[in-house]
């Protein structure tokens, strides 16, 4: 795994051993499995009986609360709360918390950040330069995300030294020792009291966080319109949760998606943290960044090598 990408080692396993072979990460057995049905069957028809990630037997009680770690009833339960939030988002439901209005606002605030990629391709092209696609678009998503999810203004761009850009690129830049040792021996990672990830940076985020909460709370202009502050509004209004949850019940059902998922049955469950807006607008960053650039990059190298694919984006 050192000298591979997972996907050749797993390409190569998949025609000595067959569509389903067992592995060790480590000293853990894993079973691995290729079979189009089967694994249909783990994700939708049996994935009540599939809920729970790997183990990552983290030591931080934010990153343990997070939607990918959580276990069993737990991750039922955040799981339902945060669906409801990206429900409301996409569909657009008209409530008290989530209006379409405000959605406009937080596109507003993408829009903000695509002019800021505009004006760096604007000088490269002016004077003839070459750029980094890949860093170009890795700020570009750290301005996104970093506005949308915590209303911070970044301009990655221009200021590389901003605290936050700093503490985000160090989330990312995992200490090979720790993910080794993470992957190997869990259990003596977790008895030494070493994190997965490095301790002085979600204690940034973490306080970040903490600092801008606390604010919103004292601020009562309604002005904010990103993803920190759905999940702040969530917390003050359970009875517009429970409205929505019984309308996605309906569109799933519309829809032939009837699994179960009203895992609701009362408000206390409903009912929104300050452990729970913590520990998923941290993750929420942690998904969105580095995934997103990667893929707006090979967008980017995809379109320049099919032009005729280009022009038809450009015409559309």
């Amino acid at each position: 795994m050192f000298f591979r990408t997972f996907h050749e080692i797993e390409d190569n396993r998949l025609k000595t051993y067959g569509s389903i072979y067992g592995t060790y990460m480590g000293s853990e057995p894993q079973l691995i499995v290729a079979e189009p049905e089967l694994v249909k069957n783990i994700m939708i028809k049996d994935f009540n009986l599939f809920v729970n990630r790997n183990d990552l037997a983290d030591i931080d009680v934010i990153r343990d609360h997070m939607l990918t770690a959580v276990k069993d009833d737990e991750w039922k339960r955040l799981r339902s709360i945060v669906r409801l939030i990206y429900y409301t988002i996409s569909s657009q439901i008209v409530s008290p918390t989530f209006s379409t209005g405000k959605i406009r606002k937080m596109y507003a605030l993408v829009e903000h950040c695509v002019k800021g990629v505009d004006k760096m391709l604007e000088k490269a092209a002016n004077g003839d330069q070459e750029i980094d696609v890949r860093s170009l678009m890795g700020n570009y998503t750290m301005d996104v995300i970093a506005s949308c999810a915590f209303a911070t203004k970044t301009d990655t761009h221009n200021d590389p030294n901003n605290p936050f850009v700093v503490n985000a690129k160090k989330l990312f830049n995992l200490n090979i020792w720790r993910s080794f040792g993470y992957m190997t021996m869990k259990s003596v990672m977790k008895f030494f009291n070493i994190p997965i990830l490095e301790p002085t940076t979600t204690e940034f985020f973490i306080k970040a966080i903490t600092e801008i909460v606390n604010q919103r709370r004292k601020d009562k202009s309604g002005r904010h319109h990103d993803f920190l502050q759905l999940l702040i509004n969530a917390q003050k209004n359970v009875n517009d949760l429970e409205d929505t949850d019984d309308q996605l019940m309906d569109a799933e059902a519309h829809h032939g998606m009837d699994d179960n998922s009203k895992l609701l049955t009362n408000k206390s469950k409903l009912e929104v943290t300050d452990l729970d807006i913590l520990s998923n607008s941290l993750l929420f960053f942690l998904a969105g960044f580095e995934t997103t650039g990667h893929l707006l990059s090979h967008m980017s190298y995809l379109l320049a090598i099919n032009p005729e694919c280009q022009k038809k984006l450009m015409e559309e």
